[in-house]
């Protein structure tokens, strides 16, 4: 019989600082769904941010915006459109 599985996800500021440990000096980049974005923006552990959002069919999916008010404040936003995507938002903190 196997052991029973189990999983833990770090908090982000523990799972940047493994990170950045390991990429010895170089940029460290997040990758993940909008619950893990929405973690590490919170946490305020986000220099810069690319986004490309698709458009999907409405009251479907999970936000990425929620919870996150006045964060705008902390960052500069700059939205890109183009035909092959709606919006490109950069943020710079």
């Amino acid at each position: 019989m196997a052991p029973p599985s189990t999983s833990s996800t770090p908090p982000p500021a523990e799972a940047l600082a493994t990170a950045r440990a390991a990429a010895d000096g170089q940029d460290v980049r997040i990758g993940g769904g909008p619950t893990v974005v929405r973690e590490f923006l919170a946490a305020g552990l986000v220099d810069h941010m690319h986004l490309v959002q698709v458009p999907i069919v409405l009251g479907r999916g999970v936000r990425l915006w929620d919870g996150l008010e006045g964060l705008e404040d902390a960052y500069d936003l700059e939205a890109v459109s183009s035909p092959q995507r709606r919006h490109s938002p950069h943020l710079h903190t």
